[in-house]
């Protein structure tokens, strides 16, 4: 269950809507919803109507389901995960709170990873309280190119009177492409170095070093920072970005999957998968040994790791460094999809996720024996990875449709494209067809999928334009 539904009321206004056609028109009063945000509801709040619920209806397994809103899986959603915990044997696939808390800041993450002493380490990351250490590390580490330098506005927000909470912990997440920077303007030769001052509202984000030492000084030297002012430096990573996907119960390591984002289809969850042949499989599943072995005892939930590969070109070739770069908790919308894209894949998820619940639970059912509940050798082995599968990933059917067959065909009758390339669209939107998985479809149970394109999306694109 997404724990938002328990605790979001829709709120509802009539709007008058006019249509006109053949001149005649039509107006007509209709209740929609209004997709406002209500006010935030209290966490206890939330975990007292969460363990209400479980109470009520007595599941045997609870699979928390983050929003894809930072902001929904604060506070407030581990709590309800905590206080269900804590007042029921139910069994939880879910990190506890401190767990969650280490996995998503950006600095708790960083120093868990350089702890493993593995050769995947995670991008450089400082709170410098002064210019000196922010020249002593541009200096100390001149194998980073590009350091990027923000003010800790969280830690600045925060006073001995108002601590950061996890709500506010979660925000934090790792900025790949330095478009969205302030780079302050550098000298050239026919102007003299003017000294860039950020102003002390400002919460924009610098890129260092600058083309000349000069540059770089003046800088700094219009920077406003303190120990109770401190700014973050950030190694800033570029290359192609993959993601894992993890099963993880009780620190094993159950289920594994890396995939490559697809970038065919804009505004999808488009991924594809790195067949264990590749020479990358191998690194990434070892990390994820690593990273599940040294968690907590007893961590069992959905994990998502990001990964940069960033290249740079040597005397004898091209060196590739891995850098792990954050982590999420809890199931993404496609790490479901892609953990299950092959049946041996899905009843092996299930065998494990079995295995949490608890012994009073499975006394409950006497009709089963105690065999029927127990873990069947699940899939993943160091020396024997899971065979590769005939599927290359996991796509969405009607975006997949529309740009690769509608507007490509609607081009073409407006002269606007050629035949070849509505031919080659038309190619790839057959292989997602034939070759890729669709993220939500099963025909077992078809209607997820069904309810997500012909009621919610409908819906939330109606209001949207009738906002």
């Amino acid at each position: 269950m997404n724990l938002p539904r328990l605790y979001r009321k829709l709120q509802w206004k009539k709007r008058r809507i006019a249509l006109a056609l053949l001149g005649i028109t039509i107006k007509f009063d209709i209740g929609l919803p209004l997709l406002a945000r209500p006010k935030p509801a209290r966490s206890m709040e939330v975990a007292q109507e969460t363990l209400a619920v479980i109470q009520r209806e007595k599941p045997n397994l609870w699979v928390p389901c983050p929003s894809s809103n930072p902001m929904e899986n604060g506070l407030a959603f581990q709590q309800a995960i905590e206080t269900v915990r804590a007042h029921s044997s139910i069994g939880i696939l879910q990190t506890d709170i401190d767990t969650a808390e280490m996995l998503t800041d950006e600095s708790a993450f960083t120093e868990y990873v350089e702890q493993l002493e593995i050769d995947i380490r995670a991008p450089a990351y400082h709170v410098v309280t002064s210019r000196d250490g922010i020249h002593k590390l541009l200096a100390a580490n001149h194998n980073i190119a590009k350091w990027e330098l923000e003010e800790d506005t969280e830690a600045t927000a925060a006073t001995p009177t108002k601590k950061l909470d996890f709500e506010d912990l979660v925000k934090r997440r790792y900025t790949w492409s330095p478009q969205d920077t302030m780079t302050p303007p550098e000298s050239n030769k026919n102007s003299p170095t003017q000294a860039v001052h950020l102003h002390p509202q400002t919460s924009g984000k610098v890129i260092l070093p600058l083309s000349s030492t000069n540059a770089t000084y003046q800088c700094i030297a219009g920077i406003s920072i303190s120990p109770d002012r401190p700014w973050i430096m950030r190694e800033i990573i570029s290359g192609q970005k993959i993601t894992t996907h993890l099963l993880v119960i009780k620190n094993e390591l159950q289920a594994f999957v890396a995939s490559l984002p697809n970038t065919t289809i804009a505004v999808t969850e488009e991924a594809e998968i790195i067949p264990t042949t590749s020479s990358l499989y191998r690194p990434l599943f070892s990390f994820a040994e690593a990273f599940t072995n040294s968690l907590p005892e007893d961590t069992s939930s959905f994990l998502s790791i990001d990964f940069v590969i960033s290249g740079r070109v040597t005397s004898v070739g091209t060196c590739n460094t891995i850098f792990a770069t954050g982590c999420f908790v809890g199931p993404r919308e496609s790490s479901v999809a892609l953990l299950t894209i092959s049946k041996a894949g899905s009843a092996n998820i299930a065998n494990a996720i079995a295995t949490l619940v608890s012994p009073d639970h499975r006394d409950a059912h006497s009709e089963s024996s105690d065999d029927s509940w127990k873990h069947k050798a699940v899939v993943l082995s160091s020396s024997l990875p899971r065979p590769p599968t005939m599927l290359r990933g996991v796509y969405s059917f009607f975006p997949a449709l529309l740009t690769l067959v509608v507007l490509p065909l609607s081009r073409i009758t407006t002269s606007d494209g050629s035949v070849l390339a509505f031919l080659e669209d038309l190619l790839l939107f057959c292989e997602k067809a034939l070759l890729w998985k669709e993220e939500l479809f099963d025909f077992r149970d078809p209607w997820p999928w069904w309810y997500e394109w012909n009621m919610r999306r409908p819906l939330a694109l109606l209001v949207e334009l009738l906002s």
